[in-house]
């Protein structure tokens, strides 16, 4: 990611997501990288698993479409939360390459998934872009979630 803009991703993460994060410096110069915890976090504070940002001084290429997948929360509700704050942000977005055309939280109920590119600076107003990677937002109800669906069930119990 462009140099400097680690502590902000962190904090677009905490922010939309609830995210663990951390900013750590790599150099003496102060290149950073924000760690993102994803997933359950043990009791040591280790995640299952974890997104990094390294900044770097070079030129990134330009973005070429990759994205990841990420499933929210334990419950529709909290999917429905990563929704609404994503769309306050202006952040969700319609890639033109799949058939799901969501940008309300209706369609995002439907779909039982949404999409955003932009990891914007959710501390100033424009929403300055500080890096684009798509994100495949999904909920826990999604046909395609990688749990037990008798984990999903006994959510829906509670």
């Amino acid at each position: 990611v462009p140099m400097g803009t680690a502590d902000a991703i962190a904090k677009f993460y905490e922010t939309i997501f609830g995210a663990t994060t951390s900013v750590v410096t790599t150099t003496p110069d102060g290149d950073a990288i924000a760690i993102v915890a994803l997933g359950t976090i043990s009791p040591e504070g280790r995640a299952d698993q974890s997104l990094l940002f390294r900044e770097v001084s070079s030129n990134e290429p330009p973005y070429d479409g990759h994205h990841i997948c990420l499933y929210v929360g334990t419950t529709a509700n909290d999917f429905e939360r990563a929704f609404e704050k994503c769309d306050a942000a202006g952040v969700v977005w319609v890639n033109p390459r799949f058939s799901d055309k969501v940008t309300t939280l209706d369609g995002a109920r439907q779909e039982c998934q949404f999409r955003f590119k932009d990891l914007i600076n959710v501390e100033t107003t424009g929403n300055e872009v500080l890096y684009e990677l798509e994100h495949e937002v999904r909920s826990v109800e999604h046909p395609s979630f990688p749990g037990p669906r008798e984990f999903v069930k006994s959510l829906s119990l509670e």
